[in-house]
């Protein structure tokens, strides 16, 4: 909601950046701050997902002779979180909806953005919001156009492309998401019911200890209850140590992870395209809607072939990973997961060196990034994780460049063209800083 500040002589508006998980939201508030010289605050982030909020302050401009002051929030997409984005979109002032371009992403996006547009209409005056078409790089990203008819847009909602990673396209998109705030300012100057600042309004640990005294019961059970009419099915056991021999590999290091890994609660998330997610401090679990398998027979032998396709090439591969079968009760069946251990993205570390002014251990770990995508280059079974791959899927643990995300053998991934610009670019972009730095 809009406010007036006296002592600075300023307007207050709130900007809240909303979307599925994992679209890009934290990424584009980050670019975000280092376009506008700013710094941003993720209070308990878990296993470097958002389960509260991402802040951003930001000062510049005027409006009527008073300066604007923008106060701007992440909201978390995961269905279990959803009272703590119903509570950040209720004071926002303007929305932007970030959505992965992709055609998994359009999906992902229908539900989020069908409950955003019902509860902002309730605002008084209405909130507005435009979309933030995110990934832009993918092979596989929609045009704009057919974006907008995929989320049945219509044709005055205001639709940008992004690319957050490198930060195309993101203060333009914040620019408009200002005007669509500043509209929302002069209907409640004319109706004279804009309200005074509290200080509390822009402190991001008040706001935390609001979204902590929330009740997320109703959402979790919500999600794990079997209802045949919304298509929400019981959740599936995750694997744990307790898994049977011959259903985990590696057969001994990876039951000694498990037994590591379930000592940490984690948040279990079904994406609408049926995939699973489970994140917790240090453990991200994934299991595919196509990893369900109806007797253990079946699952064993594509366990086989995984297991094969990771020892062939684990050497591209963080070591602390598993496979694992668990018995899947909701289905009546087994389920295939994978189990990665957190490790921090190389593009941060590269951050981190570049700021403390390590060039050579910049340089030496980019040449390490470049030799992992040649190598990967090499093997037809490994050009698909090189198509994926970028900077922040990189992780580097004992001076040993590998990749830290999911990874599937070739014929679980969609046929995508091979492609390792992306990341030899960006590689290219932070040799070409390290050559800048006076």
């Amino acid at each position: 909601m809009p406010k007036f500040d006296p002592e600075t002589n300023s307007f207050s508006l709130r900007i809240a950046y909303d979307g599925a998980s994992e679209a890009g939201k934290t990424t584009t508030l980050r670019s975000l701050a280092e376009l506008l010289g700013g710094k941003t605050e993720t209070p308990k982030e878990v296993a470097g997902r958002t389960t509260f909020f991402d802040w951003l302050e930001h000062s510049g401009g005027n409006f009527q002779g008073k300066i604007l002051q923008c106060s701007l929030v992440t909201v978390p997409g995961q269905r279990t979180l959803l009272a703590r984005r119903r509570h950040l979109l209720e004071a926002a002032d303007a929305v932007v909806f970030v959505v992965d371009s992709s055609p998994a992403g359009c999906d992902a996006a229908r539900e989020p953005l069908r409950e955003l547009r019902q509860q902002i209409e309730h605002l008084d005056p209405p909130a507005a919001f435009l979309l933030q078409a995110n990934k832009r790089d993918l092979p596989e990203a929609l045009p704009l156009a057919e974006i907008r008819s995929r989320l049945g847009l219509e044709p005055l909602i205001g639709i940008t492309g992004t690319l957050a990673t490198t930060g195309s396209g993101v203060r333009a998109t914040y620019v408009l998401a200002v005007r669509l705030a500043l509209e929302r300012l002069k209907v409640m100057l004319q109706s004279g019911a804009l309200a005074e600042l509290n200080p509390e309004d822009h402190d991001p640990d008040q706001l935390l200890a609001e979204l902590q005294g929330l009740d997320l019961s109703d959402a979790r059970e919500s999600l794990l209850k079997r209802d045949p009419g919304s298509g929400v099915r019981s959740s599936p056991r995750l694997p744990d140590s307790t898994i049977p021999v011959g259903h985990l590999w590696p057969p001994i290091a990876g039951r000694v992870l498990m037994a590591e890994a379930e000592q940490e609660e984690a948040v279990l998330e079904q994406h609408p395209s049926g995939t699973w997610l489970a994140t917790s401090p240090s453990w991200r679990y994934r299991s595919d809607a196509e990893a369900a398998f109806h007797n253990r027979h079946s699952a064993r032998r594509r366990l086989i072939d995984w297991c094969r396709w990771h020892a062939q090439f684990q050497s591209l591969l963080s070591t602390q990973r598993v496979l694992s079968l668990a018995h899947d009760e909701g289905e009546q069946g087994w389920r295939l997961w994978q189990v990665v251990r957190e490790l921090p993205a190389l593009d941060l570390e590269l951050d981190r060196l570049l700021g403390s002014w390590q060039f050579d251990e910049a340089h030496r770990l980019l040449d390490a990034a470049e030799v992992w995508a040649q190598t990967a280059a090499e093997h037809h079974e490994t050009q698909n994780l090189l198509a994926y791959a970028d900077l922040s899927s990189l992780t580097n643990v004992d001076r040993k460049v590998t990749f830290r995300e999911f990874a599937s053998p070739a014929s679980d991934i969609r046929s995508t063209a091979f492609e390792s610009s992306d990341l030899l670019r960006q590689i290219a972009r932070y040799r070409r800083q390290i050559a800048n730095r006076p």
